[in-house]
């Protein structure tokens, strides 16, 4: 058997290196927690789970059909910035009409398979070094991995496959990879990229190889994944709890189940076989949310926003590998971007501008700061002018681009208002424009309002340059926003 060739040394070096230091990066008490709340999540761990697996994938696979990705949909948004009065601000109080969700949606909740602490660390190992945005880091795995080749896509070959991944010293490679994806606080996406980089570096240009190991280790994971079978491709099969846009998916069981396909040249959907059982541990569902912040690797040239805030000037760095994961990240609806924990570092230089100056500011103040902050800091760009098509932004790209409108504007002014203010913010979606509304503590603060679960939430509209808090565009009284609820920040 002709075997790939790796390069193959004694690893004498903890199970992760890291190009700096934990001074980098956010307090040790708030990676503890982080922890704490991944080792709740774990359950007991079986290895004859992956045996009993491999002769189901011997079995027959079924074959199912494919669709083509849904479109997100298209709102036409306002192309020329509206500007308000500001020699005339009307201080009446107007209902306005609103419908919206419960709430922000709950995440699963289900737990990582617990790997056992004590098992054997490798004394020598296949040792490759992705490049995961910027931050190498040293993965070692079994030996027996420099002999996955697969001949062909068979039901037999890809069970002897995961026989093969399944052999000794696996379980060194998955608690790594837990400690990694802690210490990163990734989120479900970002663990599923860094997982392709390693795959990417275990078996380069041999794609259903990197398929294979990709998908056995997002099972080892607890993540919910099959392999499909598209012609002589493997692909990647993941369901997620939010929609995934523009990405073709088949279903099973009414679940649609996402395509990722690993090679340059993907095929298009056709006719897809895959198994029917689902890997017995695979519990969590695959979420888009970030829920914490991220901590990725710093870039030695960094994009940097100049603008101003009460008067001074500010600075605010962007890391390019923050961008660059963005850039790679799925199409979701609006309130997976508001809901996002930007990045560490960026976080950090955002706070050490504002936040004293806030904190020294009453409720309305503050409110009034930031959306003042938000008319006079960005230019408006229409996404079909800036990008030909529509893109949301999260909060740290709203810095680096040109310009933005107005969903991205809604999605910092909510986070800035919910980081500073603590106070309950949702976005007003209208059929062709996204404004948000805020609810204050102080109930005397009058203005346009809307209401939500029994609270008035005064409408605030980082579009509508030189409007105060509560004074909604005249064009969009009489329409009923969709109200999106929003998550509160940690």
């Amino acid at each position: 058997m002709m075997k790939r060739i790796f390069t193959l040394f004694v690893t004498l070096v903890p199970l992760v290196c890291w190009a700096q230091t934990d001074d980098d990066f956010t307090p040790q008490t708030d990676f503890d927690a982080f922890q704490r709340q991944m080792e709740q999540r774990f359950t007991t761990f079986d290895d004859t789970v992956n045996a009993r697996f491999a002769n189901e994938l011997q079995r027959q696979w079924t074959e199912f059909e494919s669709f083509q990705g849904r479109e997100r949909p298209v709102k036409p948004r306002p192309q020329v910035l509206p500007q308000a009065d500001t020699t005339h601000h009307p201080h009446t109080s107007h209902e306005l009409p609103a419908k919206g969700n419960a709430g922000p949606r709950p995440t699963s909740g289900k737990p990582w398979p617990q790997v056992p602490t004590d098992i054997d660390h490798f004394s020598d190992a296949l040792s490759v070094t992705p490049d995961f945005y910027g931050q190498p880091v040293i993965c070692p795995f079994p030996l027996a991995y420099a002999d996955l080749v697969l001949r062909d896509v068979s039901e037999t070959t890809v069970a002897n496959g995961w026989k093969l991944l399944a052999c000794d010293g696996y379980l060194a490679t998955v608690r790594q990879c837990q400690q990694l994806a802690q210490k990163m606080q990734l989120n479900d996406w970002a663990i599923f990229e860094l997982l392709k980089s390693c795959a990417r570096q275990l078996f380069p240009v041999h794609y259903n190889e990197q398929t294979l190991f990709t998908i056995f280790m997002m099972n080892q994971l607890g993540y919910q994944a099959r392999i499909g079978r598209l012609g002589q491709q493997l692909i990647c099969l993941i369901p997620a709890q939010q929609i995934i846009y523009s990405s073709p998916y088949l279903v099973i069981d009414d679940t649609p189940f996402y395509i990722f396909n690993l090679a340059p040249q993907n095929a298009k959907p056709a006719e897809i076989y895959t198994y029917k059982t689902d890997f017995q541990s695979s519990a969590i569902t695959l979420d888009l949310n970030i829920h914490r912040p991220m901590r990725f690797a710093q870039s030695r040239t960094e994009h940097t926003f100049t603008t101003k805030w009460r008067g001074e000037k500010m600075e605010v760095p962007v890391n390019p590998n923050v961008l660059a994961f963005y850039e790679n990240y799925p199409v979701a609806d609006l309130e997976v971007y508001a809901n996002a924990h930007p990045e560490a570092r960026w976080t950090a230089a955002v706070d050490s501008i504002m936040k004293q100056t806030i904190s020294e500011m009453n409720e309305y103040e503050a409110v009034a700061a930031l959306l003042a902050f938000l008319h006079k800091s960005f230019k408006y760009i229409y996404d079909g002018d800036q990008f030909g098509h529509e893109k949301y932004f999260f909060c740290e790209e709203n810095f680096y681009y040109p310009g933005n409108d107005c969903e991205d504007r809604a999605v910092l002014f909510a986070y800035l208002v919910r980081r500073f203010v603590g106070a309950e913010v949702v976005l007003l979606d209208y059929p062709d424009h996204v404004a948000t509304a805020v609810h204050f503590r102080d109930n005397s603060v009058s203005g346009d309002y809307i209401m939500h679960q029994g609270k008035k939430y005064l409408v605030c509209d980082p579009t509508y340059t030189g409007a105060e808090v509560g004074e909604s565009m005249p064009n969009y009284q009489n329409v009923t926003a969709n109200i999106i609820a929003l998550g509160e920040l940690e």
